[in-house]
């Protein structure tokens, strides 16, 4: 991956994560499209370095729904994008699935987020992540009393 190509790249990921003015459904347009642009001037690079970009845009447009009150809908969507690519660390796992389960949860649908998550504090070690726990209780609740 040429420099030029990681300067434009994060220069248009910049320009996205502040852009402050386009509605979501916008917002996940341009990633679209930014992602487009990757892909295309990624053709020949090894496929390693494609789907690592693709990973970090899957990523960013999660986190960018959930900043921008996303639904769960869009949260499922989106999510299943990030499980589609994988992962580059189990880090990025549990952060993307606690993202999912917060926007589940904000939106009245936990049953949505509860088994994911689940599964996903079962292979990391007690204690690691007390807010993810934390979260998984939350959403256990949420479930009971619906």
């Amino acid at each position: 991956m040429s420099d030029n190509f990681q300067a434009w790249l994060d220069e248009a990921l910049h320009a996205l994560i502040v852009d402050r003015r386009r509605s979501l459904p916008e917002l996940l347009a341009a990633y679209d499209a930014l992602e487009a642009q990757a892909v295309g001037a990624l053709s020949k690079e090894p496929n390693e370095l494609l789907v690592k970009v693709q990973r970090e845009l899957a990523s960013l447009r999660l986190t960018a729904a959930k900043q921008r009150g996303g639904s769960a809908l869009d949260a499922v969507r989106l999510f299943a994008r990030c499980e589609q690519l994988g992962y580059s660390s189990g880090e990025a796992r549990v952060m993307a699935t606690s993202i999912f389960a917060q926007m589940c949860l904000s939106d009245g649908q936990p049953e949505l987020a509860r088994a994911k998550l689940d599964g996903v504090l079962l292979s990391v070690p007690r204690g690691k992540y007390p807010r993810i726990e934390d979260l998984a209780r939350e959403l256990h609740a949420a479930k009971q009393r619906q």
